[in-house]
């Protein structure tokens, strides 16, 4: 680490602006999503500001204001006597449980339903619909505060009328519906108490019809027990009934004018005893079946005693109902005198919530973390290398030995061909300093092809040759076979020749201190007999006629030939394309340590322009600048030679070559 960071200060330009900050905070808490939004903040700040500013206006508009509306009902504990105290205006026994009821009769379908009948709904709807019982029932509350004689009522709607509309309606339709119920009471209490007054009538008249018609009259000796007068008679008629036996018995004649007298005197008693005998029992009867008996100091029979008991208190309970009749009908209906409207439900004059402000600023806020969240999860789905610091996100793979610029298929631009020869000159560099340790052969591969890495292997080459260094080039890669094709050596030995015998190895000249050593005939030599070590004889031979050796091989992934050469070489490079998979990239590195090849680092080919700082732009500006009259003369001159038909990357490094190479040959 030490010695990346010692590089890396003596050749900083051309790195990514974050390796120039440090390897510290490569592993920070937030370098994994910086790695997903990098080189999309454009993107996520246009399509935040666009989703922010949606959600804002979804969010104010999807939130109503709402009115709230709130009635009072008023229920005496105790109503005022008009007359006297009765049962309703005396306290209200069990008088919670009362209200209770009365706050669960208002919510009840019942009120709900009459109350939406109202045609006040229509006035102050201006021809938007009228709620449903179950939407109204969710903007109604009902409640009773605890220890308070009242009831309170609240609505809450979108609308300010239609709030107090729907208090009033709720407050209308109860108290009609209770002024009913009480009247259908008041009703049957008071038929009760009249079907009561006429039978305790029936009882009454019953009762003294059966005193008047009694068929047994009372005898003298049954009214001398209760009536002094009467007895005095008695007394009387039995001393002159005895007197008159006497005489008889002495034998007086009938003629006899004593006991003729004495017996007209007996018949005069007895005749006036009968008659105080029957008015006796008129009186008796009268007293019994009169209302008040003034002569209270006579004594009455004990069978007319009893009447006048039992008449005495149904007279008594009689009194008593037409009292209460006469009570209820002054009175009136209970509920009139025991709830009071306090307030039917005023229009608000102010908004009960307003949330638009606040679910504007929660839809801001979604819609801008709604497309950071899309980027991000796209970002992590895809795991394509975007960057050159997003393969080393892992301390134990290797070093970044360079960073090379996406550069035009048509080089006509003097400052991207710029970039790019100080892109390859930089990593030529660094390869140079890793030469000094004795490391002059590099094998340069991928994970996959169409990666670059033959072009890179060429650029190398025209970079190391233009500082002066003897430089071959080695194609190895057995399949695609591009640098041998590209440098029209298709039909000359190479390679697999010179692996069985390096002395007849075909070192076909390119340029001024560059040479091929092509791949050579297919026929040569087949895969199968590849095996490790065995271009160790031919790189041993050719150290001591080259200063640095570059070998391109096929995929370390996909090709046999990489595996093997990667035994014989001094250092392993991996070419890593801008787009390639992570994954890939990960098991190319587990490949190379799998087989102890020695791996120097990996180079990120066609980076944006932000990953390899401001700068490059400052540099190759000085690379540009003097020439930018004669490039499409070199142009046309690259193009009239056929072995230079490589990607626009080598094509810079010709561009600016030193003059004394200019001409090429060797």
């Amino acid at each position: 680490m030490q010695n990346e960071m010692s590089l890396r200060s003596e050749v900083s330009a051309g790195l990514p602006v974050d390796d120039q900050h440090g390897i510290a905070d490569r592993f920070g808490p937030y370098k994994k999503l910086h790695r997903v939004l990098r080189g999309r903040y454009l993107m996520l700040a246009v399509l935040a500001t666009f989703g922010a500013a949606v959600g804002a206006v979804v969010g104010y508009n999807i939130s109503k204001v709402t009115y709230r509306s709130e009635g009072l009902i008023q229920v005496a504990y105790t109503l005022p006597a008009v007359m006297q105290k009765t049962d309703q205006n005396e306290p209200m026994q069990m008088y919670e449980e009362y209200l209770e009821s009365q706050v669960l009769m208002i919510e009840s379908k019942e009120v709900l339903g009459l109350a939406l009948k109202y045609p006040e709904w229509k006035l102050v709807a201006n021809g938007a619909p009228i709620p449903g019982e179950e939407e109204f029932a969710n903007q109604l509350t009902v409640e009773h505060p605890p220890r308070t004689q009242a009831i309170r009522i609240s609505c809450v709607a979108r609308d300010a009328e239609m709030a107090a509309a729907g208090v009033h309606s709720v407050i209308a339709a109860y108290m009609s519906i209770a002024k009913e119920g009480d009247k259908h009471e008041d009703a049957q209490r008071l038929q009760t108490l009249r079907d009561r007054k006429e039978a305790l009538g029936k009882q009454i008249d019953t009762m003294i019809a059966s005193v008047a018609g009694k068929s047994e009259p009372l005898t003298a000796n049954q009214i001398a027990m209760f009536d002094d007068l009467m007895r005095d008679y008695v007394k009387q008629l039995n001393v002159l009934q005895a007197n008159l036996e006497v005489v008889k018995s002495r034998g007086a004649l009938t003629s006899n004018p004593m006991l003729v007298g004495m017996q007209a005197e007996v018949d005069r008693l007895k005749a006036h005893i009968t008659k105080y005998a029957t008015d006796f029992e008129s009186m008796q009867q009268a007293m019994a079946t009169s209302p008040q008996t003034t002569a209270s100091h006579v004594a009455l029979v004990p069978q007319y005693e009893s009447f006048h008991t039992t008449l005495a208190q149904l007279r008594s309970e009689l009194e008593e109902t037409n009292r209460r009749i006469e009570t209820l009908q002054i009175e009136g209906t209970s509920v009139d005198r025991r709830m009071t409207v306090i307030s039917p439900g005023d229009v608000p004059a102010s908004s009960y919530k307003d949330r638009r402000v606040l679910m504007a600023g929660m839809g801001l806020l979604g819609g801008a973390l709604v497309p950071s969240f899309l980027i991000a999860c796209l970002g992590l789905m895809s795991g394509r290398l975007r960057y050159s610091d997003e393969a080393l996100h892992e301390p134990e793979q290797p070093q970044l030995l360079g960073i090379l610029p996406m550069l035009p298929k048509r080089m006509s631009n003097p400052v991207m061909a710029g970039v790019g020869a100080h892109c390859v000159h930089h990593l030529r560099m660094r390869l140079q300093l890793m030469g000094q340790e004795n490391k002059r052969v590099f094998m340069i591969t991928s994970s996959a092809s169409r990666e670059g890495k033959t072009s890179l292997t060429m650029a190398l080459g025209l970079s190391f040759a233009a500082a002066g260094s003897r430089t071959l080039i080695i194609d190895g890669d057995t399949i695609g076979r591009t640098l041998t094709y590209r440098l029209c050596a298709a039909h000359e030995p190479g390679l697999i020749s010179a692996i069985t015998d390096p002395s007849t190895a075909n070192l076909k000249p390119v340029e001024e201190n560059l040479w091929l050593l092509p791949v050579g005939h297919r026929r040569e030599l087949a895969t199968a007999e590849l095996a490790p070590g065995m271009l160790d004889p031919l790189i041993a031979s050719l150290r001591e006629k080259f200063d640095y050796i570059l070998i391109d091989t096929g995929p370390i992934l996909g090709s046999l030939e990489a595996s093997a050469i990667a035994q014989s070489a001094d250092s392993v490079i991996l070419a890593i394309s801008q787009g390639q998979h992570a994954s890939l990239v990960r098991q190319s590195f587990q490949t190379l340590r799998t087989i102890n090849a020695k791996v120097g680092g990996y180079v990120f080919n066609r980076a944006a322009a932000s990953d390899y700082g401001r700068n490059m732009d400052q540099s190759s500006s000085r690379y540009s600048t003097p020439r930018q009259v004669d490039i499409q003369k070199r142009l046309g001159s690259a193009k009239a030679r056929p072995e230079y038909a490589f990607s626009p990357l080598a094509q810079s490094v010709i561009y600016f070559r030193p003059k004394s190479s200019q001409n090429g040959g060797h």
